[in-house]
């Protein structure tokens, strides 16, 4: 976007009511006259609104590029501290996974897995568990569904 204005304030002269014209992106002009728009009369509370309009627009033209900026190192910055942070996270959880009182507890627990399944109790659940006989149950079953309904 571009701003047209002209300063019409000259030595020994009253100021002169100038709009500004701004240049849009797609080309066309849109013109900002702020003492028709706002119904001011007199001369110099517009020109003062009007010097105003422009400094804050010409203000905005020229921050607009240094946010952009800013957003790309912000997102940048944040990126590396989420980077940084994961690394941290994932070297935290593989030192308490390597310690002796975690690796005393896994041990633990696969002794009590192992201790049930290959124990008198778990080696009965591991034979109705994988008992062939349940295919044949499965199968007369279904034909006795299909037929009788």
């Amino acid at each position: 976007m571009e701003v047209f204005s002209g300063s019409t304030v000259e030595r020994g002269m009253a100021p002169q009511h100038v709009p500004i014209y701004i240049a849009l992106p797609s080309r066309s002009f849109a013109r900002l006259d702020l003492k028709q728009q706002l119904g001011i009369d007199d001369l110099l509370v517009a020109e003062i609104a009007q010097s105003l309009a422009s400094a804050i627009f010409r203000t905005y033209l020229y921050l607009s590029p240094i946010c952009a900026i800013l957003a790309v190192q912000s997102a940048w910055i944040l990126r590396l501290f989420a980077m940084a942070t994961l690394n941290l996270v994932s070297q935290s959880v593989n030192t308490l996974w390597n310690s002796n009182a975690v690796k005393q507890l896994r041990r633990k627990v696969v002794f009590e897995f192992i201790a049930t399944i290959l124990g008198p109790g778990g080696n009965m659940f591991l034979l109705l568990l994988f008992w062939p006989g349940w295919i044949l149950l499965g199968v007369s079953i279904l034909i006795a569904r299909t037929l009788f309904g």
